[in-house]
């Protein structure tokens, strides 16, 4: 549901183009490291990383086949697109965690799970 349309079907509409402005979500992928990584072991990994990414049969494997858009930032520009998104996406989120709702925005009663009789396990060794 991205703002263009894919390059291999360009005939078919946006969703915004089919009568939804504003409605976008994609997916996305992003590498992190642990916190406290030294920056010259996360700018070397970067850099290969970016590296193979860039390689004209992985990229035309990611680019053409499944459709990506390869964004190759750095980590300033990755932890600014992934605190934007828990933005967007964390009222969603929090709904579903919480359990489904009705029409009205209240939360269902959940149902009480089945109870599975347990019985001890008989060793077949003697």
């Amino acid at each position: 549901m991205g703002t263009t349309r894919l390059q291999a079907l360009p005939d078919v509409p946006t969703v915004a183009e089919s009568g939804y402005p504003g409605a976008q979500a994609s997916s996305w992928w992003g590498i992190f490291a642990p916190a406290g990584t030294p920056k010259p072991i996360i700018e070397r990994f970067r850099t290969a990383l970016v590296e193979s990414l860039r390689e004209e049969r992985v990229a035309k494997q990611l680019t053409e086949t499944q459709q990506m858009t390869l964004v190759l930032s750095g980590p300033e520009q990755l932890r600014s697109f992934a605190s934007e998104q828990a933005r967007i996406w964390a009222p969603s989120c929090a709904r579903t965690i919480s359990g489904p709702m009705n029409s009205h925005g209240r939360a269902l009663a959940r149902p009480e799970p089945p109870r599975v009789a347990s019985r001890p396990l008989r060793s077949t060794r003697r």
